[in-house]
């Protein structure tokens, strides 16, 4: 008596698995930048304007949409998302220091909350996490760990 097992594939639902998890992915990404740049309010519009989404079917997107100082090329993200992922980010290299803060500049996060309100969190969690005072603790803990050479 053999036994035989027959394994039937539906590519069709996989393919349309793929294809949905692919717009929710480029939904977020955009979600996410709109929240970021949003948040962010630089005074030349350089920083918001780098700000971008990328994904490696639908290309990249959000780059210099909008007003006040123009992003240059050289802003845009160079890193490349491969299979089923999406990017937000900028290239611009101060967005680091804007994000985290410095020991002598207070963090104003705008990433990160962006990702948090796209996610679902109420702005009271945003706030506890990334509001003023969060930052000014983060920022004298800092300041306590720094040694003077």
């Amino acid at each position: 008596m053999s036994s035989e097992v027959i394994i039937n594939e539906n590519t069709f639902a996989l393919a349309g698995g793929e294809e949905g998890l692919k717009r929710s992915i480029l939904e977020t990404a955009i979600k996410v930048h709109a929240e970021a740049t949003a948040k962010q309010q630089p005074d030349t519009g350089l920083l918001r304007n780098s700000i971008m989404w990328r994904t490696p079917w639908d290309g990249d997107g959000g780059f210099n949409t909008q007003p006040k100082e123009k992003a240059p090329n050289s802003a845009k993200l160079e890193i490349r998302p491969q299979g089923l992922e999406g990017i937000v980010g900028t290239n611009v290299n101060y967005g680091v220091y804007v994000e985290f803060g410095t020991r002598y500049q207070r963090a104003q996060p705008f990433l990160r909350p962006a990702v948090m309100a796209v996610r679902g969190a109420t702005v009271a969690e945003i706030g506890k996490k990334y509001g003023r005072e969060a930052m000014e603790e983060e920022f004298k803990q800092r300041k306590k760990t720094q040694r003077k050479i």
